[in-house]
This record gives C-alpha cells, sequence and structure tokens, in this order.
C-alpha cells in the first residue's frame, strides 16, 4: 500500500511538473505574441487603430501578415494601405512574353522567359483580357490582388487605402512619400503604425521604414506605436546582422494558419481572360511557399 501511495505521488508530482512545463512554454509564446499588443479592447467603440503601410502588393502579406491577423483577432482597426500600384513590376515583362521600355510605339522587344509556366506567354494565344499589358494594366491587377487578400484576411473594404507612389523609385520621392505619412497622421492621430525595415534589401522597402524613423525622431509618433518588418526574403533566404534586436511574430490562434494561406492563394490566381495574372507568384513564388510552410515575421522596434 505504501508503495502503491508513493507510485500515485510521484506520478502526481510528474504530471504537474509537465503541465506546468507547457503552461510556460505557451505563456512565453503568448508574451512574444503579445508584447507588441494592447488587450482586446472592452467594446468595439473603444478600438485602437493601427496602419499597416506596405510597399507593394504582396507585402502586407508576406512581411506582416501575422500581424494583421492578430490585431484583427483582438479586434483593432486594422488599416492596410498600399503605397504603390507597382506597375513597373518586371512581372509585366514576363506576362507580356517579353520586355519593353512601357512607352510607345514599343519597338524594342526582348522575348522573357517565364519559369513559373516554362514558357514565353503570348497573351493572344493565351487569351489574356488585354493582349499587351502596360504599366497601368499591371499596376490595376496588382492593387486588384491587395484588395482581395485584405478581403480575405477581414480588412473591411473602406479601410483599406491606395497611393500612386511609382514603384522602384521610393529613394527618389521622399517628400511624396512625407506627404501620405502626413496624411494618415492627420486621419489617425493616435494610431499605431507598421511598415518595413530600414535594414530591408529592396531600397523601397528601406524607405519607408526611413521615413517613419524619421517622424519617431521628431517626436510626431512614439516609438512605443511603431514596428518595423523584415522581409522573407532576407529572412529566410539570407545570411544577415541587424543592428537592433530582432524578434518572431507568431500567430495568437495557431487557426488563423489557415486564412494567411487562404489569403496567399490570391496571388497564385491565374484567370488571365479574368485580369487574374497570378502576379505575386510570378514574382516571389518562393516566400510564399516559406510563409505558407511556417507562418512567421521577423520584425524590430
Amino acid at each position: 500500500m505504501k508503495l502503491r501511495t508513493i507510485i500515485i505521488a510521484v506520478s502526481i508530482t510528474v504530471i504537474f511538473l509537465l503541465a506546468f512545463s507547457v503552461f510556460q512554454e505557451v505563456s512565453a509564446l503568448e508574451d512574444k505574441n503579445l508584447h507588441a499588443l494592447n488587450e482586446r479592447p472592452a467594446n468595439l467603440s473603444d478600438q485602437p487603430t493601427i496602419v499597416f503601410v506596405a510597399p507593394h502588393a504582396d507585402d502586407e502579406l508576406l512581411s506582416m501578415g501575422v500581424d494583421i491577423v492578430n490585431h484583427l483577432r483582438l479586434r483593432w482597426d486594422v488599416h492596410l494601405v498600399l503605397m504603390s500600384p507597382g506597375g513597373h513590376s518586371r512581372a509585366r515583362f514576363l506576362l507580356n512574353g517579353f520586355k519593353d521600355s512601357g512607352k510607345q510605339p514599343y519597338l524594342h522587344k526582348e522575348p522573357v522567359y517565364c519559369p513559373l509556366h516554362k514558357r514565353y506567354h503570348d497573351p493572344e494565344k493565351e487569351k489574356y483580357s488585354d493582349p499587351y499589358l502596360d504599366v497601368n494594366d499591371l499596376g490595376n491587377a496588382r492593387v486588384r490582388e491587395f484588395r482581395e487578400v485584405a478581403r480575405r484576411l477581414g480588412v473591411p473594404e473602406e479601410n483599406v487605402h491606395i497611393y500612386n507612389i511609382e514603384n522602384d523609385r521610393f529613394d527618389e520621392q521622399y517628400e511624396e512619400i512625407s506627404d501620405v505619412i502626413e496624411e494618415l497622421l492627420k486621419r489617425f492621430p493616435d494610431a499605431h503604425f507598421r511598415t518595413t525595415s530600414i535594414w530591408d534589401f529592396h531600397p523601397d522597402h528601406a524607405m519607408l521604414g526611413k521615413v517613419l524613423m524619421e517622424y519617431e525622431q521628431k517626436n510626431r509618433i512614439s516609438p512605443d506605436n511603431t514596428l518595423y518588418f523584415i522581409s522573407i526574403y532576407k529572412a529566410r533566404f539570407t545570411r544577415y546582422h541587424l543592428p537592433f534586436k530582432e524578434y518572431t511574430m507568431h500567430l495568437i490562434d495557431p487557426q488563423d494558419a489557415q486564412k494567411i494561406k487562404y489569403a496567399a492563394q490570391v496571388y497564385g490566381i491565374w484567370d488571365p481572360a479574368n485580369e487574374w495574372y497570378q502576379i505575386g507568384y510570378h514574382s516571389v513564388k518562393s516566400q510564399f511557399e516559406k510563409l505558407v510552410k511556417n507562418v512567421k515575421n521577423k520584425y524590430h522596434y
């Protein structure tokens, strides 16, 4: 009887220790996810506002998707800002099947092979809605993808804001970017802001981080209200070192991984007759694969 009592006592102790260990792990994960978030508002009228400023369509999901979904789950008033339609993306050449200047009369045509579909695209033979995609056509298609991703994530249509900064030239458009930030601050004076890191490889990404950091230095935005996200390309495809401490953002509810995957599918829709051109996948398919396989984002303060 004494031996049985000892065995039961030991078993209870082991179960308690295991349960405590699991509790610590869950608590640590929650702390990691929530240290940058406020508590859920008691009612929707008390919703705090958060503004995600993405340089191009797909950056909102690849770089910031986890944080967007987390804040939606916490019932924040989430706004998505797209700084550029992104019409000057190289994806336009892939989709047209040739490279040109983007200006009439399009005399210079250099064939461009599409590694995604393993062929040279021919818009007429493939029955595109438009037999030639110009810069505006591609920009409109990318904005359409962005809006559909926002819808699938659960962001209200009225909370999606589109601007017209020319992509791949953000470093030449400092004033225009500052004007957008000024406008956003006037509309959402107490909001939290998220954007891409000043240490990112892509100059457009880095410029948004630079401008927002300067607003911190001018005391126009509190450092407590900002985060800067590192692109999946830099975080998962390169070796790098940041001069800041780096954090990993996980989902508060693991079930929201399905929402991320559902949204990612938008960038893989191939239906050119109806103006869905799979632009995200033409540009960075491997990054989407990394995201859906392991849903997390990297960021710093």
